[in-house]
């Protein structure tokens, strides 16, 4: 797995890529490990069948209105094996 230390946008997709070379449940991982470190989570998860893409939806729980708050949107590539942020 190699994490990307610079910003780097993805020619195909034009999303940023933040690792190369794993598989989704290393990139899961990863990505929670993260998150967890600002008090966030993944909230939902689901597969494309048409442009074979994983989306990841992120973000911070907020008691007061009961929903999620700073959210961002992952990406991963099974082709290819990346995760990407949007």
């Amino acid at each position: 797995m190699r994490k990307f230390l610079t910003s780097v946008i993805d020619r195909k997709t034009r999303h940023e890529l933040i690792l190369a070379d794993c598989s989704y449940n290393m990139a899961c991982d990863w990505l929670a490990s993260e998150l967890a470190k600002n008090n966030r989570e993944i909230y939902r998860q689901e597969v494309s069948t048409n442009n074979e893409l994983a989306y990841i939806w992120t973000g911070e729980w907020d008691n007061d209105k009961h929903d999620y708050k700073n959210k961002r949107m992952f990406y991963y590539d099974e082709e290819r094996g990346y995760l990407m942020g949007e």
